[in-house]
Parts: structure tokens; C-alpha cells; sequence
């Protein structure tokens, strides 16, 4: 689909922020301001993911609104598609942007060319969640449907072609959150049926089962080299989980409210996170230590994602916000 006119306005601001390691994650943290806001005419903003080199950054709201934005907030391209969206992100070579729609289709698009590439409807109510290879060539989809235990797999597709490879079955309730290891190998999953899943790519079948979290698992996210695993849920906790055995590493505590969303800097040393009480956290992303509060938005964090640069991305309603996030917190 060709590119339109864009319709929102950035507005920079000119007080920067750097997130020191060593504040206390809590309510009473200094609230901070972010070094750039987006500010969007359409829904509210579901899904935010930066391409891999940092250049641009892709955002998707509730009104089926695709907007591609340069890492200083300028408009670079616009695109839309039936229904809301519930997630986006980028192929590592930078050629994709996959979306998950609320209509229940996945969608891949061309981002030279800012058309879409194919348009597949998944057999699931809705698609929450999309996830690419560290080779760009395949794409992952989670979904579900209204009744539990109908349609809730994990899909494996082929990027260029849009052919299905393979679904993972096992989930009992909507498969909420779906990511690649950085080697391919293996792929989890979160779900309302409260689990976290590891599959292994090589044979398509379950390696193991996480549990721990008492209410819906709603964002998963492999640490840059593998070796963590991390999960956050609707009881308000985040937990780290050894890869290797599936050993639990550590319960991290600090939202007052269901955790939405996950992101591990760049470099593996911090992971943010982005709460329905409106609040981004960091952590030691090997041990667990509270870091710091980046900031508050005006509503529930949906989406976070982190540039090359150390620039996080926020998403919530109708705005996103670029913050500055020291990355070497000391230990």
C-alpha cells in the first residue's frame, strides 16, 4: 500500500534525560520528562518496535493506524490496514515490518517500498503478537480466540511468501506474546493460560513449561545473547528465567498494576518495563535490581522498544515518547 500524507506532528523537548543506575524503582522516584514526544490523531497506541540499526521507528494503534517515524520524530511513511493493531516489528535486516491485527490476520510489509508484501488471515479471533527469525526469513504470530483452548497456537510463516510453516500447539488460552531466541533455535511464548512456553525450532515441539506468574502472562522477551528469558504478567510481577534449564532467576517487584510491556536494551544490561499504572521501570537485567523510574505517561504503558542508541520508545495513548536510558548500569 503506497504512503500517505502523514497525519501526526512531533514536538521535541529540549530537557534530556539520563537514567542513573542505583535509584530505587518506586512510586516516590523522581518523575522525568521524555526528550521527545509523538503526538498521534489516531487510537491508542498498541505496539512500538525500532528497526535494527535504530533509524526508524514503527508504531501501531488501535485504529489501524501504521506509522513509520525517523528516531528524532520526524514522519517517514504511513500506512493502514482493517481493524486495530495489536503489534509490530522488524525484520533484523530491515526489509519487514510484520503486523498483528485485531481482525485476526498477520501482515507483512515491504519497508523500502512501504507496501505490503501479503495479508494472511491466521484462523484466530484476533493476532496479539508478532516475532521475526534472526535470519529474517520467518515470521511468528500468537493469537486466540474468545473461547479458551480454540485456536490459541503460535504460527510460524514464511516472510517473502506468506506460506504457513508450522503451528505450536499446547497453549490452553490466547497465546499473548511470541519471540525468537538471537540464535533461532528456540521460540517462547506467553499466555492467559498463565505459562510460559519454550518450543524448539529444529523439531517444532515443546522443550519446556514456565510457571510461576498467577494471573495472564502479557510480554515476553529474550535478552540480547540468549541466556534470559524474561516475563511479565498481570499479577504485576516480572520474572527471570535461565534459558538453559529453566530455572527461575529472579521475581522482580515495583509495578502497582498489571505489567504490559518488556524491552532489553541493546546491549543486554537493562530491562525496562511498562505498566497499566502508567510507569516505565529499568532493572539489572542479570540480577533483578531495581534501576530506576524513566517516567509516568498519561495512561497504561503499552509498548516498549529499544534503539542501538540507548533511546527507549513508549507507547500509550495517542502518544509515544522517546526517552534517553543509560544502558551500563553498574552492578
Amino acid at each position: 500500500m503506497p504512503m500517505k500524507n502523514p497525519r501526526p506532528a512531533f514536538l521535541p523537548l529540549l530537557l534530556p534525560l539520563v537514567v542513573g543506575a542505583g535509584l530505587a524503582a518506586s512510586p516516590t522516584a523522581p518523575v522525568t520528562r521524555p526528550i521527545t514526544q509523538i503526538t498521534l490523531t489516531g487510537g491508542t497506541v498498541q505496539s512500538v518496535a525500532f528497526s535494527a540499526r535504530g533509524e526508524l521507528l514503527a508504531t501501531g494503534d488501535s485504529a489501524g493506524h501504521i506509522d513509520l517515524w525517523t528516531r528524532s520524530g520526524r514522519a517517514a511513511g504511513h500506512l493502514t490496514q482493517p481493524g486495530g493493531i495489536s503489534a509490530v516489528a522488524f525484520s533484523p535486516d530491515g526489509r519487514w515490518l510484520a503486523t498483528a491485527g485485531t481482525d485476526g490476520h498477520v501482515r507483512v510489509w515491504n519497508v523500502p517500498s512501504r507496501r505490503q508484501q501479503w495479508d494472511r488471515a491466521t484462523g484466530a479471533f484476533y493476532v496479539t503478537s508478532v516475532a521475526f527469525s534472526p535470519d529474517s526469513r520467518t515470521v511468528l504470530s500468537g493469537g486466540g480466540n474468545a473461547l479458551p483452548g480454540s485456536g490459541d497456537t503460535v504460527k510460524l510463516w514464511n516472510v517473502t511468501a506468506g506460506t504457513l510453516q508450522g503451528n505450536l500447539n499446547g497453549h490452553e488460552d490466547v497465546v499473548t506474546s511470541v519471540a525468537f531466541d538471537p540464535t533461532g533455535t528456540y521460540i517462547a511464548s506467553g499466555s492467559r493460560d498463565r505459562s510460559v512456553r519454550l518450543w524448539r525450532v529444529a523439531t517444532m515441539t515443546q522443550e519446556r513449561v514456565l510457571t510461576g506468574h498467577s494471573d495472564f502472562v502479557s510480554a515476553v522477551a529474550f535478552s540480547p545473547d540468549g541466556q534470559t528469558l524474561a516475563s511479565a504478567s498481570w499479577d504485576t510481577g516480572i520474572r527471570l528465567w535461565n534459558t538453559a534449564d529453566g530455572s527461575a532467576r529472579a521475581s522482580l517487584s515495583g509495578h502497582t498494576a498489571p505489567v504490559l510491556s518488556l524491552a532489553f536494551s541493546k546491549d543486554g544490561m537493562v530491562l525496562a518495563s511498562g505498566a497499566d499504572d502508567r510507569r516505565i521501570l529499568t532493572w539489572n537485567a542479570h540480577d533483578g535490581r531495581a534501576l530506576a523510574e524513566v517516567g509516568r505517561t498519561q495512561d497504561a504503558v503499552k509498548g516498549l522498544s529499544f534503539s542501538s542508541r540507548g533511546l527507549l520508545a513508549s507507547g500509550s495513548v495517542r502518544r509515544v515518547d522517546l526517552w534517553q536510558v543509560q544502558s551500563r548500569p553498574s552492578r
